[in-house]
């Protein structure tokens, strides 16, 4: 194999470059070989993607992870590169290295989806039986790919200490570290808020209530499902607490600041929303794999970040203006019950509705 490799490199770059009638001779050569794996591992291949299909709920929890990683270490790499090379002292050099970075890194993503594509698409067309099924797979797998590697571009990266000399020739470029405060290290506090309290002593009892939860007779990826379910839901509920109590504590701390409501809010809940973003995008996958439809999982996923957007809003827009938000959440929640028995999927509107309405509330103050 690594000898057919390399000549086939040699061929590819030699001086006198592949022919038309080289090129014929490949492509003949390579729809024989798609013939012979058609008639010999057809079977094989039908049974590689009924078991796919039966774990269809992995595919893009795994795509995402797959993706966020990738695109994490992808830019990381790319940013450590161009700050090595000279051309970042040259005026709009941060412009250029930052358009340069998004497009590889985009173009490494793309690579990679080509690839499973490609290969889903080959596998699907010689199994001759289970085409749909592979197309299937496929649309799982882009539905994983396109959050994760949105995810994997707004993680936070560990911010690597500059050795190289600066210009004397160029004015060295605003940083944004001087003087001036920044409130960006709010938006960790609600994670670790959350991860404070879901300390052993306090975690275990959702961990007895998910393990009782378990039916007799369930298989192991099902009992597994249902304890996964549990933990990302009090994950979930608790960053939600989290975003509140934060928030109101924040504001005490910074009203005599002139901090506006739109730097306040984004500070405070930005990363705890891409958590909410990702988590529910697990608790979807994990449901799905229990059974439940697809129309009903994706429907409970869109209430739950509309509870989840609603909740901050109101939460933060009430805290910024030295009030208790308490009565209002207790409203906003009793007219979205009512709203979603009386008509079904109208809660969703609704919570859409006071999230702006409160927003622009905070934002009058």
């Amino acid at each position: 194999m690594l000898a057919s490799r390399n000549a086939l490199r040699r061929f590819l770059t030699s001086s006198s470059g592949p022919t038309l009638a080289n090129i014929g001779i490949l492509a003949i050569a390579g729809t024989g070989l798609v013939v012979w794996l058609a008639g010999t591992y057809s079977d094989r291949l039908a049974a590689f993607i009924k078991s796919g299909v039966e774990y269809i709920g992995f595919v893009p929890i795994l795509a995402a992870l797959h993706a966020a990683t990738l695109v994490s270490q992808r830019r990381r790499h790319l940013q450590q590169q161009q700050l090595q090379s000279w051309l970042i002292a040259t005026p709009g050099g941060f412009a250029g290295s930052r358009r340069t970075i998004v497009i590889a890194t985009l173009t490494s993503v793309l690579k990679h989806a080509s690839v499973v594509a490609l290969t889903l698409i080959v596998v699907g067309t010689l199994s001759r039986t289970e085409f749909a099924a592979a197309m299937r797979l496929l649309v799982y797998t882009i539905v994983g790919l396109v959050p994760g590697a949105l995810a994997g571009w707004y993680l936070p990266s560990k911010r690597r200490r500059v050795t190289n000399e600066a210009s004397r020739y160029v004015l060295k470029p605003a940083t944004g570290n001087g003087l001036r405060p920044q409130a960006g290290a709010l938006s960790r506090w609600p994670i670790a808020q959350t991860l404070a309290w879901n300390r052993p002593e306090n975690l275990r009892v959702v961990i007895m209530v998910a393990l009782l939860s378990v039916q007799a007779g369930s298989s192991m990826i099902g009992g597994l499902s249902v304890v996964a379910a549990w933990l990302v839901g009090a994950y979930l509920t608790g960053l939600l607490r989290g975003i509140v109590s934060v928030g109101r504590e924040a504001a005490q701390w910074l009203q005599s600041t002139p901090i506006t409501f739109a730097a306040f809010a984004w500070s405070v809940a930005r990363r705890a929303l891409v958590h909410q973003l990702i988590g529910t995008a697990v608790g979807a996958g994990v449901i799905t794999l229990l059974g439940s439809p697809a129309s009903m999982t994706l429907y409970l996923a869109a209430l739950w970040l509309s509870v989840v957007i609603m909740v901050s809003a109101v939460s933060l827009a009430e805290s910024y203006r030295s009030r208790s938000p308490a009565l209002k959440l207790a409203l906003s929640f009793a007219a979205m019950l009512g709203i979603e028995s009386r008509a079904h999927g109208w809660a969703i509107p609704f919570a859409l509705a006071m999230t702006v309405w409160h927003l622009r509330q905070g934002a009058r103050r």
